[in-house]
Order: C-alpha cells, then sequence, then structure tokens
C-alpha cells in the first residue's frame, strides 16, 4: 500500500515488471485481487474521512460564527467605552456645570478650529472625525468649494475656503466661513450614488454634496455620520439611558444573524434560517434607530440571497415529495420573493411533466398510448392547479394560466407526432382525439379551460386524417366497382358466411332481412362493404363534434355516393336487383344525413341534393348521365 501512495510510483512500469517476470495465470490472478482488495479498502478510508470531516467542518464553522460574534460584542463596547472617556475627557477640561454646553460665536469657533492642530484642549477632545472635502451643490453638482469638515459632539461644521488656498495648512488661511449643524440631532445623511465617493448632507442652510479624497475616507466618515445619525434617532423623546440601553441589548442579537444564518443552511435548517431572517427584517423595518446599520443590513441580505439560491436548488429536483414542495414554497414567500416562487414552482412541475413522460411507453395498442399519455398530462396539471391555487393569491393567476398553455402546446406536439402523423386509421385517431378533448375540457372543474386552445392545435392534423380517410374510402370504392360481377351474394351451403354478413350490417345498423331470401342476398359485394365503410368513417368523424363538419365529411359523402350510383345507373339492366341495391344506397344516405344533422343540429344541403339527384335520375331512367 505505501508503495502505491508514493509520489514515484509509475502504474505502467509497475504493470510492466509483474507481466515480464516469470510469472503463472495463477499468480496474476492473485495479484489482481489485491489490487482490487486495496482500491475497496482506499474508497472506503476515504468515504469515512469524508463523513467525519463534513461534521468536523460544521463544528468548526458553528464555533468561527461564534467567536465572530464575541468579536463584533468586543469592538462594540470598546467603541462605546472610548466615547465615553471622550465625554469625560471634554468635560473635565471645560471646567463647566454639568449639562451646560459652551456658547461660542462664529469668530470663537473659526479661531478655535484654526488653533486645532496647536492641541486646543476643548476641540481636540469635542473632535470625532475631521478631514479635507470637495463641496458641491446637491442639485446642479457644481463645486462650491473646498473645506475643512469636522464632526463634533454637537455639531457638524463645514469651513469653507477660496480655491486658491486649498494647497496651505488649513489653519492659517484668512479667507474662512463655516457653515454649521447645530444641534446635530437635524442632521441627515445619504449616499450619493451619482457622484464618486460623495456623501450627502442635509441640515445646512441647503442639501450639499461632501467629496471624500478617496473611497476610504468616505467609509469611514459614513461610519461616524451614521454612529451620530443612529445615536440621536434612539434617545429621540425619550432621554431615559435605561431604555437606550434595552434597546441596545435588544438588538445585540442581530449581529449573530448571518453567522446563524450560515449554520442553518450548511445544516439545511431551512426552516431556522428563514425565522432568522424574517426576525431581522421585521426588526429593521420596526425601528427607524436601525437605519443607519447598513452594513449589518447589507450581511443580511447576502445570507438571504444565499439562501434563497438554496431554496430554489431542492424546489429545482423533480422527485421532491409534495409536503418539501409547500414548505418550500413557503419559506420563499416569507422571504418576499413570490415571483421567485412561481417561477421555480412552475419549472419543477415542468420537469415533473418530463419526468413522467419518459416513463409512458409505446406499448400496446395506439389507443392505449394515447389514454396514458394524456391521462398522465392532465392529472398533472390538475394537481398543480389545486397545488397553486393553494400557495399563491390570485393575482399569480395569469402565470399559472401562461405556463398551463406552454405545457399544452409541448403536450398537443408529442400527441400529433405519435397518433395523428402516424399511419394509424380515422377510428384510431378519433378516439385519441376524442378522449384528449374529454380530458381536457374536465379541466375547467378546476376553473381552467383550454379545450378551445387545444383544438387549435390539433385542428389541422386531424383535418387531413379526415381528408385522408376520405380519399381511401373513394379509392377502396372504386375498386371494388371495378371488379363487381353485379350478381346478388349466394350463401347456399356456406351459412357462416351468411351470419358473418347479417352480424356485419347489424354492427352497422343497418337492416337487411328484407334483402335475403333463401340464403341468398339480392345487395352486390360493393353495396353491402359500401355500407360497412361509410357508416365507420360517419360514425369516427362524429366522434370530433368541434370539427367544421361541412368542409371535411359533407364533400366525401357526396363523391363516394355519387360515384356508386353513377356505376349503378351505367349498369342497370332493368331488373329488380338493381332497384333494390338502390333502395339500400339511398337509405343508408338518409341515415348518415340523419346522423349528421343530429349532432350539427343544422341540415345537411348537400346531402339532400344529392339525394333528390339520385331520384330524379332513377326515376327518369337516365343510366348514362351524370348525377354528381
Amino acid at each position: 500500500m505505501e508503495q502505491f501512495a508514493s509520489e514515484s510510483f509509475d502504474a505502467q512500469q509497475y504493470v510492466s515488471l509483474i507481466t515480464n517476470t516469470s510469472v503463472s495465470l495463477d499468480q496474476l490472478h492473485e495479484q489482481s485481487r489485491l489490487v482490487h482488495q486495496l482500491h475497496h479498502k482506499a474508497a472506503q478510508d476515504l468515504k469515512s474521512n469524508v463523513y467525519k470531516n463534513y461534521q468536523s467542518y460544521i463544528d468548526a464553522s458553528a464555533e468561527i460564527t461564534k467567536l465572530e460574534a464575541e468579536m463584533d460584542r468586543l469592538n462594540k463596547g470598546l467603541d462605546e467605552e472610548q466615547g465615553i472617556l471622550l465625554g469625560l475627557d471634554t468635560l473635565f477640561r471645560t471646567k463647566l456645570p454639568p449639562g451646560v454646553e459652551p456658547q461660542m460665536d462664529e469668530g470663537s469657533r473659526v479661531q478655535q478650529i484654526k488653533s486645532l492642530d496647536r492641541g486646543n484642549p476643548l476641540l481636540a477632545g469635542d473632535c470625532l472625525h475631521q478631514g479635507r472635502m470637495t463641496v458641491l451643490d446637491a442639485e446642479t453638482h457644481a463645486v462650491t468649494g473646498q473645506a475643512h469638515v469636522l464632526l463634533l459632539k454637537n455639531s457638524l461644521v463645514v469651513a469653507m475656503f477660496s480655491s486658491g488656498s486649498q494647497l496651505k495648512p488649513w489653519s492659517a488661511m484668512d479667507s474662512m466661513t463655516l457653515e454649521m449643524v447645530d444641534p446635530l440631532s437635524t442632521l441627515t445623511v445619504g449616499d450619493c450614488h451619482d457622484i464618486k465617493n460623495g456623501i450627502l448632507i442635509n441640515g445646512i442652510k441647503s442639501a450639499q454634496i461632501l467629496v471624500c479624497q478617496s473611497a476610504r475616507d468616505k467609509l469611514g466618515w459614513m461610519s461616524a455620520l451614521r454612529k451620530i445619525e443612529v445615536h440621536f434617532q434612539e434617545i429621540e423623546g425619550d432621554d431615559d439611558s435605561a431604555a437606550v440601553e434595552g434597546h441596545q441589548e435588544r438588538t445585540d442579537w442581530l449581529y449573530e444573524v448571518p453567522e446563524e444564518m450560515d449554520v442553518c443552511i450548511a445544516q439545511r435548517n431551512f426552516e431556522g434560517a428563514v425565522k432568522f431572517a424574517t426576525r431581522a427584517r421585521a426588526e429593521f423595518e420596526g425601528s427607524k434607530a436601525l437605519s443607519g446599520m447598513v452594513s449589518l443590513q447589507r450581511r443580511i441580505d447576502e445570507k438571504v440571497d444565499k439562501l434563497t439560491a438554496a431554496l430554489c436548488s431542492e424546489l429545482r429536483r423533480p422527485a421532491i415529495r409534495t409536503h418539501a414542495i409547500r414548505a418550500t414554497v413557503g419559506f420563499l414567500l416569507d422571504l418576499g420573493k413570490a415571483d421567485l416562487a412561481h417561477e421555480v414552482y412552475l419549472l419543477n412541475r415542468s420537469q415533473r411533466l418530463k419526468e413522467k413522460f419518459r416513463k409512458v411507453k409505446m406499448e400496446g395498442s395506439t389507443e392505449l398510448y394515447a389514454l396514458k399519455l394524456s391521462g398522465t398530462f392532465f392529472s398533472t396539471i390538475r394537481s398543480t392547479c389545486v397545488e397553486y391555487a393553494e400557495y399563491f393569491d390570485e393575482s399569480a393567476s395569469s402565470a399559472f394560466v401562461s405556463w398551463a398553455s406552454k405545457e399544452l402546446r409541448r403536450f398537443a406536439s408529442n400527441f400529433t407526432h405519435q397518433v395523428l402523423q402516424s399511419l394509424n386509421k380515422l377510428q384510431t385517431v378519433a378516439q385519441c382525439v376524442q378522449k384528449v378533448m374529454q380530458q381536457c375540457g374536465q379541466l375547467s372543474d378546476c376553473g381552467l379551460d383550454l379545450s378551445f386552445v387545444l383544438w387549435e392545435m390539433l385542428e389541422t392534423k386531424t383535418l387531413e386524417a379526415i381528408n385522408d380517410a376520405g380519399q381511401a374510402l373513394l379509392n377502396t370504392t372504386s375498386i371494388d366497382l371495378d371488379v363487381e360481377d353485379w350478381q346478388a351474394q349466394e350463401f347456399a351451403g356456406n351459412k357462416y358466411a351468411l351470419k358473418q354478413l347479417l352480424e356485419k350490417m347489424s354492427h352497422h345498423q343497418f337492416e337487411i332481412g328484407t334483402y335475403i331470401q333463401k340464403k341468398r342476398c339480392s345487395l352486390f359485394e360493393v353495396t353491402t362493404n359500401c355500407i360497412g365503410r361509410v357508416h365507420e368513417y360517419v360514425s369516427a368523424v362524429l366522434c370530433l363534434i368541434n370539427l367544421r363538419l361541412d368542409d371535411a365529411l359533407l364533400p366525401w359523402l357526396v363523391e363516394v355516393f355519387g360515384t356508386i350510383v353513377k356505376w349503378l345507373t351505367r349498369r342497370a339492366d332493368g331488373s329488380t336487383i338493381f332497384q333494390e341495391n338502390m333502395d339500400a344506397l339511398l337509405t343508408l344516405l338518409r341515415q348518415s344525413r340523419r346522423r349528421v344533422e343530429d349532432v350539427t343540429g343544422r341540415e345537411c344541403d348537400s346531402l339532400v341534393g344529392l339525394e333528390g339527384d339520385i331520384l330524379s335520375t332513377w326515376a327518369h331512367g337516365s343510366h348514362t348521365g351524370s348525377i354528381v
């Protein structure tokens, strides 16, 4: 094992050495078995180390987050202690009674500002932050001048200089004007995104933009200004130190939220992570004093984005169970990610449909396959509709309808390819389309009506199937007419054939008892074949009640009846057998016309006209003229 683990191990050289050595086949098998055992042992050791190290990683992450939280609290305590010391220093140096602030006019304040670099004790203890900045007008962004800005404990001082003085020591400048925010509680600060390193200040005579010399300077200024702003917001209307301290204790836990969320996400405790995020959001929205904690808010937002990505990844799994879907969608809604929840949930349902379609095999009859395919699709659409209404409110229904229409187009494409474009009989196509339309219509029970949309997708190919079947019916009838001997069908000695004919005509709802005498049928074979084929053709088309029947069915019926009647009138020799066949065809024509009218609810003028032409031609004995 140590030989294999060595960095200098050469696999090819090792194999060559074994095979070139005079060893038997059994020894080679033994050596191979040994290598496989070592490989298996190494894999098991690697797996156990992975499991062990993962738990160690989780424990270490939790410990690190706790230490970081402790460091944050320690830094916060040090900042507070420094502020207290500075306040005490100012109090002792000014020699003023408690609560009495030094009153200075602008000239006195200018002199004290100029003496800052000479170590003025009052101003040195009072100054929290200072630096050189460029002043811009907030509306026009025009440069107003250069300034030295000081953030004091109770005011913000902007010492303006002329542009020619900007390179001199600021304490030696004579052309100085002051703009002050006093008291500091009226100050509002904002980040100016339009100007690089700019800070928007409200509370002076007019809104101004102070441009720092670098991004690092801006970060320092924003931090100092935010602390002062939060301080005055916390104590506004309530100077009780105990209340401020209580508020601080209530918000200390916010600093631990990012780390706690990290641990929850690593352990896939999404519920815990969502609770931390929603509680922190409620705290920020309910307290104006926290509006200045921009850095903390940004860290929490980053963890929320990470949590959202993890939830979306969980929801994209096609095999996720229903209760897990419900919980994950609820988490996204709690995080305020409703649009993302809609999108990812519907994407999950699309993947689920694809998985189910792959499991439907083309086995057995086409009708059975189409029934399985449509049953899988519409049951999934129905369950998704119910779940969607449960998870989301009605304002999001348009997104679901759009998704359902898109999936319906995909299903119609597969159905057209497998059923309508295959070499299937019209009866098979009609039954499949009828079942699909019926299942689609059942979606209206849950408030989703897509029948019209589905029919638009299937109509063209269904019409092609009907026209192809009509052409095939006409061709077959023409072939039968060419080979017909125009003799009555004899069944003497063949009772089985006669029984089959009677069963066939009964199945097609046509009574031929009056045409049978002494095991002899006066109907020609082409006539009985035409009765069966026309009945099947009309039955198949009438299954598709949404079809424009006048444009598809009726022209083919006129063509078929016209062709066979033309042959009969041409072959008629005055015998009664031709009259009986003509009566049978007229009976078939009337039956077909009544069936079409019952379904469509309107008269079939073309078939009525055809019947009149046949009767007129036959009555006048015109056996050579066209009746079509």
